[in-house]
């Protein structure tokens, strides 16, 4: 409510200015177009090519120097570091680049905004910039009504690129009348005083519109038409840099510690970067003009001498601090750390909802996330330590001691540590759908379906844990020997979630998977047939074989539903998402995918046979083959019935 009143305030206030200086009008409105502008050019550049920006930033990170040049390369094409570093700290928040890499983009783009101000200075004060607006605004209207996205997005881009000249126009053309009326030089300060001051009116004005580039542009068409001294105009330019940083800070507030490490990282760059350029301003300035007489810049172009000045500033921030990269992570990483918290999400946040690639990405890491907490609940639950099943001992030994249940309370483990995340996740996939692409939309299906098929097996642990405590110490001794045998299969099912997790290929995902179900549906015939045999021997009471029989259908429903989860996030959407879309509509997991044969005999060769979940294969491979066989069989037979 406050928030509203004082925007309201500010309103009437702006109005009253509006109409009591009527030569202040042009400039307003220059401004307010130049805002617009920006405005349609960080939605093309969002929206063009279907995440080919996030994709650029993705491959950017490879090294020092190609981040480096993608922050200054990607900020002189759109003319918008906000737009770079909003996109950054979406990604670095995602876990898709390291800290040190998004550092160096934000250094980057602080070079790149200089082109603007040289774009300003060379072209921006001579042409007639009016007359280049109007055909991008006819072409930008018309593409923009187009439903093709490429499309859409270059109508934004030519209709942002148009309001940009047409805000460069009028605040020129506003000041020329201001000039005629007022004479703001009056107010200009000299000496240290006058640097402070408008280093802060600078950061003060950048905050406001939200845009360095609005307010170099508006000092340099000022300065152009003689309304701030030079002396001023680099206090302003320098300002503006300082002032920028409120658009990394306010798109780190909806993200994670690691978001807001970089958002720190880039007031500290500019800081330390606006400091230097005020202790420094006398040789600064004094190399500028060494530089204008070596590249012809007559002493009194003003504005060519403040782009000159912008650049050096902002390369002498980078010399600075790039030595100093390292240091500034580590020092980083302990001031904002991220929350150890397993109750909580940690790597859904607003930042990663801003864009398509690192929504999918934060989603698919918060679903492992997600596992890992499962992981622990479960084989709790059933007395083994998690260490013991990623280890290499054996399952047989593994379940060789009996163990009481380490997480009783089985139920109130699923809601503190699986069902919040569950929730958090269907609800960022739910807000992130509309703006991923069909392929992206599959992936996200992909992990709804992962995430409730995880969820259900931990449900599905709360059935079994009495009937656990009750027959999983000795007594009787057949009860006793099934349960180690149902135990086992959930250690095993967790091992061969894991080793599809870490493949190697989407092929061998596919085959462990595979292999996974074929093991829970023989281990549940298996328990199906031994309970026959010592119901028939009167060995146990048809009441513990009944129990029996419902904890063996409850541990092939886990075993299950953690290949689905597995299939659906380690193998269909790697090899196909677009299949994933249809099979998830369905609310339907493919029951079988891979080359179970060719895989097995890559396994056998190398040995690798006995790190898969200790699965036995030599028998279920023996029936892939002869299901191969029949179904080549019945695909041979003629279809239809004979009517000869």
């Amino acid at each position: 409510m406050r928030r509203r009143i004082l925007i309201a305030i500010a309103l009437i206030l702006l109005a009253v200015a509006l109409f009591s200086f009527p030569s202040a009008q042009s400039v307003a409105a220059g401004v307010a177009l130049f805002l617009f502008g920006m405005k349609g050019l960080e939605d093309g550049f969002s929206g063009f090519g279907g995440g080919a920006l996030e994709r650029a930033l993705e491959r950017a990170t490879a090294s020092k120097a190609r981040a480096f040049g993608f922050g200054v390369a990607s900020t002189a094409v759109m003319q918008s570091s906000s737009l770079v570093t909003v996109i950054t700290i979406s990604f670095l928040s995602a876990g898709l680049m390291s800290l040190a890499s998004g550092i160096l983009v934000i250094f980057g783009a602080n070079l790149g905004t200089t082109t603007g101000a040289w774009l300003m200075a060379a072209f921006g004060m001579k042409a007639n910039l009016s007359a280049a607006a109007m055909p991008l605004l006819v072409f930008g209207g018309i593409f923009s009504m187009q439903r093709k996205q490429t499309v859409h997005a270059i109508g934004s881009i030519c209709a942002g690129i148009g309001f940009l000249f047409l805000g460069i126009h009028f605040m020129k053309e506003g000041f020329s009348e201001v000039s005629e009326s007022v004479d703001l030089t009056a107010l200009a300060l000299p000496g240290i005083a006058g640097l402070v001051v408008f280093t802060l009116v600078g950061a003060f004005m950048t905050i406001v519109m939200q845009s360095s580039h609005a307010t170099l542009m508006l000092t340099i068409a000022a300065l152009s038409t003689g309304q701030v001294t030079y002396g001023n105009a680099l206090a302003l330019t320098i300002g503006a840099n300082i002032g920028t940083t409120i658009s990394a800070v306010i798109g780190a507030a909806g993200s994670n510690a690691r978001g807001r490490r970089l958002a720190a990282a880039h007031v500290v760059f500019n800081v330390v970067t606006g400091v230097l350029a005020l202790a420094l301003i006398v040789p600064l300035g004094a190399l500028v003009d060494l530089t204008g007489d070596a590249l012809g810049i007559g002493a009194e172009n003003w504005t060519m001498k403040l782009a000159v000045f912008h650049s050096y500033f902002n390369i002498l921030g980078v010399v600075v601090m790039w030595p100093f990269v390292s240091k500034l992570v580590v020092w980083l990483e302990r001031a904002f750390r991220d929350k150890d918290d397993a109750a909580h999400s940690v790597w859904l946040n607003d930042a990663a909802l801003r864009h398509p690639g690192a929504a999918v990405e934060a989603m698919l890491r918060e679903a492992d996330h997600l596992l890992d907490n499962a992981f622990e609940v479960l084989v709790h639950s059933v007395g083994i330590h998690r260490s013991d099943v990623l280890s290499s001992l054996s399952l047989d030994e593994l379940v060789s001691r009996p163990q009481a249940p380490f997480e009783p309370d089985v139920l109130a483990a699923y809601q503190r540590r699986v069902k919040h995340i569950y929730s958090e996740l269907f609800e960022f996939a739910t807000e992130a759908h509309s703006s991923l692409s069909r392929s992206q939309q599959a992936r996200a299906n992909g992990v709804r379906v992962a995430s409730r098929r995880i969820a259900v097996a931990v449900r599905a642990v709360t059935l079994m844990v009495p009937n656990l405590l009750r027959y999983g110490r000795g007594t009787p001794p057949e009860a006793f020997q099934i349960y180690q045998q149902l135990r086992r299969q959930i250690a095993s099912a967790f091992r061969a979630v894991y080793r599809a997790r870490a493949a190697d290929s989407v092929n061998e995902g596919a085959a462990i998977v595979e292999l996974l179900r074929r093991e829970v549906a023989t281990t549940d015939a298996d328990v199906n047939r031994r309970l026959d045999e010592l119901v028939r021997s009167r060995s146990i009471a048809a009441t513990v074989a009944t129990s029996i029989m419902n904890d063996s259908g409850h541990v092939f429903d886990i075993a299950t539903a953690l290949a689905d989860a597995a299939e659906a996030l380690y193998v269909v959407h790697e090899a196909g998402a677009e299949d994933l879309a249809e099979r998830a509509r369905d609310e339907q997991i493919p029951m079988h995918t891979g080359e179970i044969r060719n895989t097995y005999d890559e396994l056998r060769k190398t040995g690798r046979l006995q790190a898969i979940g200790d699965i036995r294969l030599t028998g279920q491979y023996e029936r892939v083959n002869m299901d191969r066989e029949e179904r080549a069989k019945r695909r041979a037979e003629p279809k239809g019935r004979d009517r000869s």
